[in-house]
This record gives structure tokens, C-alpha cells and sequence, in this order.
């Protein structure tokens, strides 16, 4: 394929999720490696084998180097099929160490959705009919809708509509973000009685509202499924809802966020055909 042509394929879309998410994928593992210290509990890969030998800096520099290899060829489109399972391999282990070492930070999406990128370059493997243009993007984006949905399942199983009705929950809930802050040093006494706190308190039929907003967006998260302007859409509320969930509990999931930004959002895709929209004559003078 020629510059030209390859300027106006649609191999935009996946290459702007490839860089971000193999970059987040890299500095995820990286800053995780540094943390792990010690294995205090045996979670996951580390139930099966003694991880004591992941805090060793040898083996900290040997996993980064299969990472920066395995990650290089995925960005290339070389060997995609030993490239993805490897890196899906090393998560999960990175992942089991770190949850091993203490620190439940929720970032097993991020291995899960490498094992489904995986998939789907193994399919076409075996099926060459099959669509790998849409599905290398489709079944990430199954895994990460299939989180937000099981998410309000949860919160409807354990607390039933009690878990938006009873608003006034939410203050005991903002209580504790605020005092774990304070004594992190994070913030001062005062804060912790803020007017944030004071207005969830005086409006509870609001924060009823916002709780069942919250829950209606992760409970029909699957939409996204539908076309790429549904997936743009629950992006959008996506979003809106860890936004909400900093702005009230100082509390952002990472790993989901950034997961959801990249394959329901793409930033990059979106500023792109902006600019073509903007300078139509440049796509013109390519051709």
C-alpha cells in the first residue's frame, strides 16, 4: 500500500487505538512492577506459583523487555496473535502479583481486554472469512460494556433499588472518602464538612436522581454495541459518570477510564475526522 492510500484507510481508527492503549498498557505495568515489594496473598497466577521472584529487579527488567517487544510488534501488526497473548500473559501476572502484594486496584479489564483482542487475531486465523477489521475493536469493547453492566447488576443484587432510593447513604459514603484523605494528609479538617457535603445532604431527591442516572447508564451500557455512534454516545456518558464519581467521592478508577476513553471514545479517531471535515481539499489532494 502507497502513502496515499495508506493515509485515507480505514486502519486509522485501530492505529489510534493501538498507540494510546499499548502506551497506558506499558506505563500501567511499569509503575505496578515498582510497587510491588513484597507477595503478602496469593491471588490469581500467584496461587499457582510463588511470585516472591517479581520483586526481584532482574525480573522487573526482563518482564518490561518481552512488554517493549511484545507491544512494538502489536503496533506494527507483526505476529499479532503471539504479540497479543503475550501481552495478555504478562498482565495477568503483573496484574495476580499486584493484587498479591495487597493493592485492589481494579485492573484486570486491562488484561481481559488483550485476551480479546487476542481472539479475535486468532479467529481470523482459523476463519479467514471472519471480519478482524471490526471485531479487533468490537470484542475489547464487549469486555469493557460487559464490566459497566455487570457493575449495576451487582449493586441491584446486593442492595436492590434501595441503592439510589436511600440517598442519604451517599453522605456516610462521602464521610469516609473525606477522613481516609484527611489522615493521608490530603486535606485539611474543614474540608471534610465541605458545601459539596452540605448539598447532598439538603437535596437528597437530586442525589436520588444522579444515583439512578449512574446506574441507568451502566445498566444499559450494552447499547454501545449497536453502531459506532451509540458506541461515541455511552462513551460520552461513560465519561460523565467517573467524572461524577471524582467530583464526589475523589475516587477514579484508572484502569476503566482510560480502557473506556480509548475504545469508546478515541479521542485520536475523533480529532481526525474533525479535520477532515475542517480542510475537506487535503483528503481531495491525497487521493
Amino acid at each position: 500500500m502507497c502513502r496515499k492510500q495508506y493515509l485515507l484507510s480505514q486502519d486509522w481508527e485501530w492505529l489510534f487505538i493501538k498507540l494510546p492503549f499499548a502506551y497506558y498498557s506499558f506505563t500501567w505495568i511499569r509503575r505496578t512492577l515498582r510497587e510491588i515489594t513484597s507477595i503478602i496473598i496469593e491471588r490469581g497466577f500467584c496461587e499457582w506459583v510463588d511470585c516472591n521472584f517479581m520483586t526481584l529487579a532482574i525480573t522487573q527488567k526482563i518482564i518490561l523487555f518481552l512488554t517493549i517487544a511484545a507491544l512494538t510488534f502489536f503496533v506494527f501488526e507483526r505476529w499479532m496473535k503471539t504479540a497479543t497473548f503475550s501481552i495478555a500473559c504478562i498482565c495477568f501476572v503483573v496484574y495476580s502479583a499486584h493484587e498479591s502484594f495487597g493493592v485492589q486496584n481494579r485492573t484486570g479489564i486491562v488484561t481481559l481486554v488483550w485476551f480479546s483482542i487476542f481472539l479475535a487475531y486468532a479467529w481470523k486465523a482459523k476463519k479467514p472469512t471472519f471480519d478482524l477489521q471490526k471485531n479487533r475493536i468490537f470484542f475489547p469493547v464487549q469486555v469493557i460494556v460487559a464490566c459497566y453492566t455487570l457493575s449495576a447488576i451487582s449493586k441491584l443484587y446486593v442492595s436492590g433499588f434501595s441503592w439510589f432510593l436511600d440517598s442519604q447513604n451517599m453522605v456516610l459514603q462521602l464521610l469516609k472518602s473525606n477522613q481516609v484523605r484527611f489522615l493521608d494528609g490530603e486535606i485539611s479538617a474543614h474540608e471534610i464538612y465541605s458545601e459539596k457535603m452540605q448539598f447532598v445532604m439538603q437535596h437528597p431527591q437530586i442525589m436520588s436522581a444522579l444515583l439512578l442516572g449512574a446506574l441507568l447508564i451502566e445498566l444499559t451500557s450494552g447499547l454501545a454495541l449497536l453502531n459506532k455512534k451509540m458506541r461515541l454516545f455511552y462513551g460520552f456518558l461513560l465519561l460523565c459518570l467517573h467524572i461524577g464519581i471524582d467530583f464526589f467521592f475523589g475516587i477514579v478508577i484508572i484502569s476503566f477510564l482510560k480502557t473506556m476513553i480509548v475504545f469508546l471514545f478515541n479521542p485520536l479517531e475523533m480529532i481526525r475526522l474533525v479535520v477532515l471535515k475542517l480542510f475537506p481539499s487535503r483528503e481531495k489532494t491525497t487521493e
